[in-house]
């Protein structure tokens, strides 16, 4: 109907909707070019939070268990010690800040764009978030404790008041620096276990190649130009357990 009316119009008429068509036209391909860059723009967003996620992810799978352990070995071995009334000098204790990098979580936890960071991903990162900062406020705690310790001359009588004060002193906040330790060996637990669900959710976005590429960058970093080829394969097996082992000889 519409061409019917168009060859039907006069000359003038003619050429005024042949130019309000080509306006038309030329505005919605404009539309669609420029859709399709912002399209462009956030995909490559996207990959880029992925994949710098993926890189600060792996640090905490990787590091936390065995940190964990030790918390956890230590926390039982001077608790021992506690329970006879005993502390040992836990003054050199210190944690400097900024102890973890989670710049990029952060990020992708106030990004506003829920197409880059869908609300799975999102709640699962903000969980994460949380558990880092009460690790650190453990570990912040801690060193508190730390630097509460006050040195007892050993030429000074036990008897003296001074030194049973000092001593009094020592052995209470050696308690609280004990709980506080026990706090951020199961803060180090949740911190790693909840780092590795945001990483099976990012793994699953990712392109399998980058993806691949990814872990052989990080695997190489973790390697020592002294271990063997035994202790590589060991190790990378250990930390990517899907890598095969040409890919890991590649690597090494």
């Amino acid at each position: 109907m519409f061409l019917r009316k168009l060859f039907n119009a006069n000359g003038k008429g003619r050429w005024l909707i042949l130019e309000l068509l080509i306006v038309f036209i030329g505005v919605y391909l404009a539309f669609l070019f420029q859709n399709y860059g912002e399209q462009r723009k956030e995909a490559r967003e996207r990959e880029r939070i992925l994949e710098a996620l993926k890189t600060e992810l792996e640090f905490f799978r990787v590091k936390m268990p065995g940190r964990a352990v030790y918390s956890r070995n230590l926390y039982r071995d001077k608790k021992k010690l506690e329970r006879d009334s005993q502390y040992y000098d836990f003054s050199d204790w210190r944690f400097l800040e900024p102890q973890y990098n989670y710049h990029v979580i952060e990020y992708a936890i106030n990004h506003q764009n829920t197409s880059i960071i869908d609300f799975e991903l999102f709640d699962r990162l903000q969980s994460l978030f949380t558990n880092i900062k009460r690790l650190e406020h453990a570990e912040r705690l801690m060193m508190q404790m730390a630097q509460r310790y006050q040195l007892v001359t050993p030429s000074m009588p036990a008897n003296d008041p001074l030194v049973m004060a000092r001593k009094l002193d020592n052995y209470k906040n050696f308690q609280r620096f004990l709980v506080y330790l026990r706090d951020r060996a199961g803060d180090q637990v949740i911190v790693s276990r909840e780092s590795t669900i945001c990483l099976d959710l990012i793994n699953e976005q990712l392109d399998p190649e980058r993806k691949k590429q990814l872990e052989k960058e990080l695997a190489l970093g973790q390697l020592d130009k002294k271990d063997t080829w035994e202790e590589v394969l060991e190790q990378v097996q250990e930390i990517f357990p899907d890598f095969s082992e040409q890919e890991i000889r590649e690597i090494y």
